[in-house]
């Protein structure tokens, strides 16, 4: 769905091999068997880097862009 809804199309082209990782670890980290735990995994891998450009600078540690 994500290929179709989100890109509009299936080209090999579209993906990098870091969305290959990153749709892979989503799933790995929510569980293999369980639905919701894919989208928890998601929502993890999705949320954590925003965290931590918020959270770091407040505790005065630097952040590379």
């Amino acid at each position: 769905m994500m290929v179709f809804f989100w890109l509009g199309a299936a080209e090999p082209s579209a993906f990098a091999i870091s969305l290959s990782f990153q749709v892979l670890f989503m799933a790995i980290l929510g569980g293999l068997g369980s639905l919701i735990g894919s989208y928890m995994g998601a929502a993890f891998i999705w949320i954590l880097p925003v965290a931590l450009r918020v959270v770091l600078p407040s505790l005065s540690i630097e952040v590379g862009a």
